[in-house]
């Protein structure tokens, strides 16, 4: 059986890989919902309600990426080491983030859900029949698909909240 020796230098790299990675995913995932929303602004433009609707999303995204990507670098205030240093400097320094990933969680489903929700109404006014409008439904919804592994990944704890 090998022996594990702790080894805080590797240690502190791998705490700030996963703080960097954390810190791309969160900028990543914003950038892909607001990718979205622009390219439904520029298939839906006939309605004012979704240009207004389109424009709420886009600020309630930006305002989601600012929020967690300012909890997620400045988790340990004026000391931004101490995410990755020792696990004494962690608990002195840090606050728990178990909330803030909870919260991530959360809130990224309830965008993703607004979000395909958006087109829908849209689609169902077409001048199509019905098996049609169906169809490109379908394809829009695809989407959720996502949105069901996210929540089976969730609650089989493939996801820690």
């Amino acid at each position: 059986m090998p022996s594990f020796t702790y080894n805080t230098h590797r240690n502190a790299h791998v705490l700030k890989y996963m703080w960097i990675t954390l810190i791309i995913s969160i900028l990543s995932i914003g950038l892909i919902k607001l990718s979205v929303v622009f390219l439904y602004r520029r298939i839906f433009t006939i309605s004012r309600i979704f240009n207004l609707y389109s424009w709420f999303l886009t600020g309630l995204i930006v305002a989601w990426m600012i929020a967690f990507l300012g909890s997620n670098i400045f988790q340990c205030g004026s000391h931004p080491a101490a995410a990755w240093s020792s696990a004494k400097q962690i608990i002195e320094y840090c606050d728990d983030i178990d909330g803030a990933t909870a919260a991530l969680a959360l809130t990224d489903l309830i965008m993703d859900l607004m979000i395909l929700a958006a087109p829908m109404p849209i689609i169902w006014r077409l001048q199509m029949t019905l098996s049609q409008k169906m169809q490109v439904m379908g394809i829009f919804a695809l989407g959720y698909l996502q949105v069901l592994t996210l929540l089976s990944w969730w609650a089989s704890g493939l996801i820690s909240c």
